[in-house]
């Protein structure tokens, strides 16, 4: 991971999400942070391309962030169930 997209995902204090509403609050605004910067790298990329620069390692770059963005997506699906099921 780039420290690009790290800066744009980590903010605030805490190592990791937890399983509370916390948690699930942090996934929701890093999800919002990586399509954000999905939108700005695909533009990057068009402009690039208009211009004839090689863009294969921002290509590169755009899918591991779409990896990045389904990784998010399955803990907050893990997370919501995790706080919607009954504790014993």
């Amino acid at each position: 991971m780039t420290s690009t997209i790290r800066s744009i995902l980590i903010s605030g204090k805490g190592s990791a999400c937890g399983p509370g509403p916390d948690g699930l609050i942090r996934l929701d605004r890093c999800l919002a942070n990586v399509e954000l910067y999905i939108e700005e790298q695909k533009a990057c990329i068009r402009q690039g391309a208009l211009f004839g620069l090689n863009t294969a390692t921002n290509q590169f770059n755009l899918e591991k962030t779409h990896l990045l963005q389904a990784i998010l997506c399955e803990s907050r699906e893990r997370v919501t169930q995790n706080l919607d099921a009954p504790t014993t």
